[in-house]
């Protein structure tokens, strides 16, 4: 049950990040990227939230 936790709670601290880390344009991109770093990091929580998650439910069915 902790690892579902733990994984929706990096999943949500990732959208956050990824959220606030946008800024719009009315040009080509409607949302660019303020900061590489915050927006590949936004990207290795929700990726590794999905991953504890799957984990968690394969071995929870197991």
């Amino acid at each position: 049950m902790f690892a579902l936790i733990f994984g929706i709670a990096l999943i949500i601290i990732g959208m956050v990040l990824a959220v606030t880390n946008t800024k719009y344009q009315f040009k080509w991109y409607p949302y660019k990227s303020k900061n590489k770093v915050i927006a590949i990091t936004a990207f290795l929580l929700v990726f590794i939230g999905i991953v504890i998650i799957t984990g968690w439910a394969y071995l929870s069915v197991k």
